[in-house]
């Protein structure tokens, strides 16, 4: 009968160091990758970086720089939102991020100060609470301004030292807003709002 021989226990103990290593490795790789912002498709956190920015905006414009809580009401009803960018957004999304931004606490203190309701059509509230999102805006007042919301883009792409093909993408997103008295039909307000966002890896990634 052949003796077994024993296993070697330092080539064992070897191999399993080895294992454990590639092991932590690719856990690590696989962090770094998802760290590594790989799209350039912007999301709801790059969009609220506009809302300081919009309520200043508002609040200094020459329909608004004079009124108070006093003032008579104004009832704002954004009627449409256009996505003009290569982002790919249904309806309820594009709807979604404007009745997030309305309801943030800088637009919500602005409308409070200068006594402002922001609306959304019914048909949109209700869409909006079918996806889930509850609007805590008016939807039953008589609107006296019309508010549009477009989404622009424009893209940039760069190298890194020592590459050869593109591996940066940057897109910037442009939020233009425009405002119409509806008894007069006069357009009173309009500016736009800039964001961006950067991806790295090759371009045909």
């Amino acid at each position: 009968m052949k003796t077994m021989r024993p296993w070697n226990t330092k080539f064992v103990t070897q191999a399993g160091r080895l294992q454990r290593l590639f092991v932590v490795l690719f856990c690590l790789v696989l962090m770094g990758c998802q760290s590594t912002p790989r799209t350039t498709d912007f999301t709801q956190d790059d969009l609220d970086v506009t809302v300081s920015e919009m309520a200043a905006s508002l609040a200094a414009s020459d329909f608004l720089s004079d009124r108070t809580s006093a003032s008579p009401r104004i009832v704002l009803v954004t009627n449409q939102v256009r996505n003009l960018t290569d982002n790919i957004m249904t309806s309820a999304e594009r709807w979604m991020a404007i009745a997030r931004l309305q309801s943030t606490l800088p637009i919500r203190t602005m409308a409070d100060q200068k006594n402002i309701v922001f609306m959304l059509p019914p048909e949109r509230v209700e869409d909006l609470k079918n996806n889930g999102f509850e609007v805590p805006l008016e939807s039953t007042l008589e609107p006296t301004h019309l508010m549009t919301a477009t989404f622009y883009s424009s893209e940039q792409a760069a190298r890194e030292a020592g590459d050869r093909i593109t591996t940066i993408r940057k897109n910037f997103y442009y939020l233009e807003f425009s405002i119409t008295d509806l008894e007069g039909r006069e357009l009173i307000w309009k500016d736009a709002f800039e964001f961006g966002r950067q991806a790295y890896g090759n371009i045909i990634d």
